[in-house]
């Protein structure tokens, strides 16, 4: 969350940390979502429901469908595909 004094600086919320497991299911979700059906198409209820996620442990992470897509879309061109089956092109496939 952004603090009054630096816009820029989250700060964790208090409770649980947020698993990193989560994360990289909600972006290879996205990423094959994106590479199925294409931004016009993609929800984030089948991005959740891919990921084994409530829609809530999403819009924790991202604001909306557009954030969701950006990060899977980032995620992809700096680290390439998940893993050797995933055939997706960060110019191409999203």
């Amino acid at each position: 969350m952004p603090t009054a004094q630096n816009p820029d600086v989250r700060v964790n919320a208090p409770g649980r940390p947020r698993s990193p497991r989560a994360d990289r299911a909600i972006l290879d979700a996205a990423v094959r979502v994106l590479g199925e059906e294409g931004y016009a198409r993609m929800s984030v209820e089948r991005v959740a429901s891919e990921a084994g996620v409530g829609k809530t442990t999403i819009y924790r992470r991202y604001r909306d469908r557009q954030e969701l897509a950006a990060a899977a879309a980032l995620h992809v061109a700096r680290h390439g595909p998940f893993d050797g089956s995933e055939s997706v092109d960060a110019r191409t496939g999203l």
